[in-house]
């Protein structure tokens, strides 16, 4: 490997089923909304050594008909350090939620997070 590597991923795919408990006025509601997305990614590596990724996944709740409604989108970031089988680094991701004209219920979760953490990957 050189001492700059570029990947880039597309995804695309469908989440035929997204369960979640949600708190409505007046009590809560088992929700089921399946979901086609498309993600985006793009790494950086250095020396084989240092990596950043960053990426962008969308969701496109199912809605009457035919149509389908973006309702959400995931950002994840990711930078650390790699020697052998081991990395350590800082990881970010967070959940937005997108509001349309034809809203879609109970898709409009939001959430984030944070990670400091430790990995070894092995086999081969």
């Amino acid at each position: 490997m050189g001492w700059l590597v570029f990947v880039y991923v597309l995804e695309i795919g469908f989440v035929p089923s997204e369960v979640a408990l949600t708190y409505w006025p007046g009590g809560w509601e088992l929700e089921d909304h399946p979901q086609l997305y498309g993600e985006l990614e793009a790494r950086l590596i250095a020396w084989d050594a240092i990596f950043v990724r960053s990426a962008v996944t969308t969701f496109m709740a199912k809605g009457p008909g035919i149509y389908f409604y973006p309702s959400g989108v995931d950002f994840d970031f990711s930078a650390g350090l790699m020697f052998g089988g081991f990395s350590a680094g800082y990881a970010h991701r967070c959940r937005h939620p997108v509001i349309t004209e034809t809203p879609v219920p109970g898709v409009w979760r939001q959430w984030g997070g944070d990670r400091i953490y430790v990995r070894f990957e092995g086999g081969g």
